[in-house]
């Protein structure tokens, strides 16, 4: 009975001894999985890296975006001015026409005016 004993409390020591270890690998565990946790937060020179690629490639988009939105401006300037230069001979025409009216108009007048007979 003595070694029955015995055997049970060396059996009790082992599992308390056992507990003991697993405890202890689970403390090294869980400070690995916050150490790699951090580890994964972090930046890495790929992250930057690859955020500074996102940062260019917007940036060039944007740039060719305002490239060509320039040029289309400056299609459309050469057009409207091309449009101005239009609408101001057809004004010039029109003025023409007004004032060639305006002189027949006085002439006429001058005509019904007078009241000699070119007959006579």
């Amino acid at each position: 009975m003595k070694e029955i004993l015995h055997l049970s409390k060396l059996k009790s020591e082992s599992f308390q001894a056992l507990r003991a270890g697993i405890e202890a690998l689970k403390s090294q565990v869980q400070q690995a999985h916050t150490s790699h946790t951090a580890e994964v937060s972090t930046k890495s020179l790929y992250d930057t890296a690859t955020a500074w690629q996102n940062i260019a490639r917007s940036d060039a988009f944007s740039k060719g975006k305002s490239a060509g939105y320039a040029d289309a401006c400056n299609d459309m300037l050469a057009a409207l001015e091309d449009l101005a230069k239009s609408v101001d001979s057809q004004q010039k025409v029109i003025q023409e026409i007004i004032s060639d009216l305006e002189e027949d108009a006085a002439a006429d007048a001058t005509i019904l005016q007078d009241e000699t007979d070119p007959l006579d």
